[in-house]
């Protein structure tokens, strides 16, 4: 398709200016680029009702029989027939490369569409090569007529590639969308119109480029064979250049740069050289310059600007590629020919390089404007993961809310562990220098300070063998000296909801002893795994560091239930300061010990996602861990898409080998029982409620 692309160029530029003066090009460019915009709008419609998979091979053999067309008449008029190889060049070459890139983005998800265009494209500047060669000794040997009848083979050859290609996207679409519908669509949506003002603003400078580079061929070459042989060298040099760049270097700047860093080569590349042509104009700055466009936008660019369209759903793709492609960058074709022609009534014999100078104006605005990209693409690769209807099943839905918050906490609630923080607990008591509980009418206001008394009395009645006497304790306003000893309380099952209570209820003055039992491992895990939430209730600076260093904590339970309570605090106080690399320092430390972990791996990626969450856009974090869960092969390689330019690239290298293939487990139902009896026996409903309103319960 390339090739076919690259030798039609030559032919037509060869063609055109053997027949008309070089300031004829001015006006027929913006002929081309009102036959485009027509083109455009109907072939708009066809793309959005039939599909590219099946327009763009019928649209490949259309420009076939013109060719074969062109060549029949060619020597009958030559003058006219060059004008329409023109216009048929510049018009069909435009759709059918903009919809070959629409069946590549529909038949791959945008992660596995980043791994696979570069190949692609390394293929087309291959085939370019190729075609500019073969057009190359072709025009020592051939007349510029019979090269018409090899555009033609190219084209069927080419609707026969794209035909294969698009096979397994030939599928209808539940929504329809016309030119108008079209138009809205730019109208609505922002990052559609940085893509157009993009498209028009590199296709202005491509054509004041193309303008200087062919005017000043002109005035050096002869017509004829030589100036064919000249342009289809060029075109296979630039194909070179373009295939060398392409292996060798856009692999590693979508890595490095990014999408938005990559797009931005070309206007910048282009300002750059565009400079030195501008204040030396010449047939080597020319010829360089133009070089330099046609191999970045076919490497690089080309490479990234394919991607930003991965994320828009088919229909959306369908009705605005298209215009975007071909109708903005006939857009820009025209504004550089209206140029070009002012320059010709008023400077002529400057006109070269002052549509140079006006084509590096256009590159600093282009510049400008890819650096705002990526921005957009990283919102709409969110809009599509939440527009996509991840849908679970109701059972699905309740495992996924309880299983990461709470399969760590059933082992904290086995026997075991529970009998053993019981029996600590006896041991404290009988080894305490302070009584349990004082004997009635004791009087100790003579031993002790006043104060002192009420606090153990107090203290009796809290570790009371009799439980009713302990919940009237805890019931009574908690003086904070107090908040250690109701702590302990809470490894009890009989007291912890009213120990709980009696410390929700001065739990900001107590912040700081609650904060203290978290981080000391001394504290029963049992007890360890209810603070998070007291904490989160406190709603500070303060709470929120200490749950932070709680993401540390031994137990995964215990560090999800931290995760969770600052997901809280922080939609309670969106001002929140959490730092965002101390939380990725904990992912990474989960990750580092996922390999040893002796909880299923799926857990653990949960809570990474859920810290992640804190520390970067939570509703696309976690719309993105739904989708690498939903099965479904292309929302999986849009959220890994989405991740990789939303997470710090050491983290993704880290991270990716769990989520490349990832599929998530299903728990199996007897775990969802347990789950379920572990929430109703241990937690209590309100406890119960605060813990399946995490970050990942949203997520799921």
């Amino acid at each position: 398709m390339i090739a076919q692309q690259i030798g039609g160029k030559a032919v037509r530029d060869a063609l055109f200016l053997s027949s008309h003066p070089v300031r004829d090009l001015p006006r027929v460019v913006l002929v081309s680029a009102a036959v485009s915009l027509v083109a455009v709008l109907a072939m708009t419609r066809l793309l959005s009702r039939i599909g590219p998979a099946r327009i763009i091979p019928l649209a490949f053999a259309f420009s076939a029989v013109l060719s074969f067309a062109e060549w029949a008449l060619l020597p009958s008029a030559q003058g006219a027939i060059a004008t329409l190889v023109y216009l048929h060049i510049a018009a069909l070459g435009g759709v059918t490369v903009s919809g070959f890139w629409s069946v590549v983005n529909e038949r791959f998800d945008p992660h596995t569409a980043k791994q696979l265009i570069g190949r692609i494209n390394a293929g087309g500047a291959l085939g370019g090569l190729m075609g500019g060669l073969l057009v190359q000794q072709c025009s020592a040997r051939l007349e510029l007529r019979t090269m018409l009848l090899g555009l033609a083979i190219a084209s069927l050859v080419g609707a026969l590639c794209v035909s294969a290609v698009g096979g397994a996207t030939r599928r209808p679409l539940e929504q329809v969308l016309g030119p108008l519908a079209s138009l809205r669509l730019l109208k609505e949506m922002p990052y559609l119109r940085l893509l157009a003002a993009l498209i028009a603003l590199t296709g202005a400078a491509a054509a004041l480029c193309d303008f200087a580079f062919k005017a000043t061929v002109a005035a050096h070459l002869a017509h004829g064979q030589a100036m064919a042989g000249f342009f289809a060298l060029f075109y296979g040099v630039a194909s070179l250049s373009t295939l060398i760049v392409q292996a060798g270097f856009a692999k590693r700047a979508l890595a490095k740069l990014g999408l938005a860093g990559t797009i931005a080569t070309l206007p910048g590349g282009f300002l750059l050289v565009g400079l030195v042509g501008a204040t030396l104009t010449n047939l080597v700055t020319v010829v360089v310059l133009r070089g330099v466009e046609l191999t970045l936008s076919h490497s690089l660019f080309r490479s990234a600007y394919e991607l930003f369209y991965t994320p828009l759903r088919p229909e959306k793709k369908r009705a605005t590629k298209a215009i975007i492609d071909v109708a903005f960058d006939r857009v820009g074709d025209a504004m550089a020919s209206a140029a070009v022609m002012v320059v010709l009534l008023v400077l002529p014999g400057r006109a070269a390089s002052i549509a140079i100078t006006v084509a590096v104006v256009a590159s600093a605005l282009a510049l400008w404007v890819s650096f705002r990209l990526q921005a957009g693409y990283v919102a709409t690769l969110g809009q599509e993961l939440e527009t996509k209807a991840i849908v679970l099943s109701p059972q699905d839905a309740v495992d996924a809310t309880t299983r990461s918050t709470l399969a760590g906490s059933l082992a904290a609630l086995d026997r075991q562990t529970l009998l053993e923080g019981i029996e600590r607990l006896r041991q404290a008591r009988a080894s305490s220098p302070l009584p349990p509980r004082l004997p009635a009418g004791r009087k100790v206001v003579g031993e002790l300070p006043s104060e002192i008394a009420p606090l153990l009395a107090r203290i009796g009645d809290l570790f009371s063998d009799s439980v009713e006497r302990s919940r009237r304790a805890l019931a009574l306003p908690l003086d904070p000296r107090l908040v250690p000893f109701v702590l302990s309380l809470v490894a009890k099952t009989e007291l912890r909801r009213d120990a709980l209570g009696a410390l929700q209820r001065v739990h900001r003055r107590a912040a700081g002893q609650i904060a203290d039992a978290l981080l000391d491992h001394g504290t029963p895990a049992i007890v360890r795994f209810y603070l998070p939430e007291l904490l989160a209730l406190a709603g500070d600076q303060r709470a929120a560091d200490a749950l932070v260093d709680g993401l540390g904590d031994e137990r995964l339970d215990v560090r999800t239930r931290c995760a969770r309570g600052l997901a809280q605090m922080r939609e309670q106080t969106p001002d929140l300061y959490l730092s965002r690399a101390r939380l990725v320092e904990m992912a990474e430390r989960e990750l580092a010990g996922l390999a040893l972990a002796r909880v299923p791996g799926d857990l653990i990626l949960t809570h990474v996602f859920d810290v992640l969450a804190l520390a970067f856009e939570e509703k696309g974090l976690c719309l993105a861990w739904r989708a690498l869960r939903s099965g479904d092969a292309r929302l999986h390689g849009t959220a890994l898409e989405y991740l990789e330019n939303v997470l710090p690239g050491t983290l993704c290298g880290i991270l990716w080998p769990y989520l490349d293939d990832h599929r998530a487990e299903r728990a199996a139902p007897r775990a969802r029982d347990l789950i379920d009896a572990g929430l109703r026996a241990s937690m209590g409903s309100g406890s119960a409620a605060r813990a399946n309103g995490g970050v990942v319960s949203g997520s799921h």
